[in-house]
Order: structure tokens, then C-alpha cells, then sequence
């Protein structure tokens, strides 16, 4: 069995908020965001701690864009969050035989591909079919 978690660092501090404990996650539609502030009281009762992360095409029906895919939003509930000093120290201690550590994000994308990337987004900002969270 995995034991879930969420780590999410911090650059300004160079610590970071962990998440554990894991309990359940409850996925809503856009057109259910209604009942999202019922179950964020529900959950802080109890005393668990929220990690909420949004799909990109969650927003489209809210910015009444044609809906391509559905998108969700998600709250993952957990019974222990902690703040971590020492990311590096962490990781290197949990992570036993799987790999863990510190990203270090690089394109592995051609010129081309980025170029027609880019002008598909620049198109979508002509037509109003996007939105910045």
C-alpha cells in the first residue's frame, strides 16, 4: 500500500508544507462549485487538511468557453500537514528504494513543435479562449 502525500515547497522560505495521512479526495464538475464551500467546513470540522488542485478546463464553462474535455476540481483530504525545513533531508530519508528528490524541470521539446505550440496559443488569445488563474 502507498502511502500518499503531498509536498509542496516553498522558494521564498526554502521550507515546505507537507501533506499526510491521506483520508479521501472529492472531485467536482464546474457546475457543481456551488457545493464547495459545504464540503471545505466539512472537512476543517473534522479537522483535516485541504490540498485543492484545479484541471485548466475546469474554467472553461466558468469563462463560458466551449468545454473541449471535462475538467475537474479536487480536494484531497488529509489528516496531518507539517511544515518540512529541510526538503532535500526529507526526501532523501522517505524515499527508500523509489526515486525521490528536487526536480530540475528541462524542455525536451523541438524548436518547431514550440514554435507551432506558441502559435496555437497566440491564436486561442485572438479567438478569447483563454483564461489565467
Amino acid at each position: 500500500m502507498h502511502a500518499y502525500f503531498a509536498l509542496f515547497d516553498n522558494a521564498l522560505n526554502g521550507q515546505a508544507d507537507l501533506y499526510q495521512q491521506y483520508i479521501h479526495s472529492r472531485f467536482f464538475a464546474a457546475s457543481e462549485l456551488a457545493d464547495l464551500d459545504g464540503c471545505l467546513q466539512t472537512g476543517w470540522r473534522a479537522g483535516w487538511h485541504a490540498v485543492i488542485l484545479a484541471d485548466y478546463e475546469f474554467g472553461h464553462p466558468l469563462q463560458r468557453l466551449p468545454e473541449t474535455t471535462p475538467g475537474h476540481l479536487v480536494i484531497h483530504w488529509f489528516a496531518r500537514h507539517e511544515t518540512v525545513a529541510d526538503v532535500a533531508a526529507w526526501l532523501q530519508q522517505h524515499a527508500g528504494s523509489t526515486p525521490a528528490g528536487i526536480g530540475t524541470p528541462a524542455s525536451q521539446t523541438g524548436a518547431s513543435e514550440y514554435h507551432r505550440a506558441i502559435h496555437a496559443i497566440q491564436q486561442a488569445i485572438g479567438r478569447g479562449d483563454t483564461y489565467q488563474i
